[in-house]
């Protein structure tokens, strides 16, 4: 794995222990810890991009980003539904309050992240085989 795909993986980790340090402090998930939770996911997804020496896209959707560099199929069902239901909260900070303060639902999402992150790392970037059938397709 390159640095800078190193690098992405490690703002990840970082990332995520903040916010889950936050999450605990609070038992809420304000809209920046919302925001610097889904960076931390999509973080680990532009490391392949970094590796494959594609070029970075600034796409709204995980789903759709891991569609657009052909992980998708490569990404157990899931983990495929976990990112399905992070782009429900992703970028957008207008979500209603219910929808945002139901903290075991969080705190499960918190305890994924890493296993999300960690399968990344190990599984497709620390794997050439795996890591060279991933064709960027954007």
């Amino acid at each position: 794995m390159n640095s800078e795909a190193a690098l992405f993986i490690e703002i990840s980790r970082s990332t995520l222990e903040s916010v889950k340090a936050d999450f605990e402090r609070t038992n809420s998930m304000t809209v920046k810890s919302r925001l610097d939770f889904y960076k931390a996911h999509e973080l680990p997804v532009k490391a392949i991009m970094v590796e494959k020496g594609g070029s970075l896209t600034q796409d709204n959707k995980l789903t759709s980003l891991c569609k657009s560099i052909g992980l998708w199929p490569v990404i157990p069902p899931k983990f495929q539904s976990y990112l399905h239901e992070i782009d429900c909260y992703g970028l957008d900070s207008s979500q209603p309050d219910e929808l945002v303060h139901k903290s075991n639902e969080w705190r499960n999402r918190l305890a994924i992240a890493p296993k999300f992150v960690f399968f990344i790392e190990n599984q497709i970037l620390r794997s050439p085989t795996v890591l060279k059938g991933i064709g960027l397709l954007s």
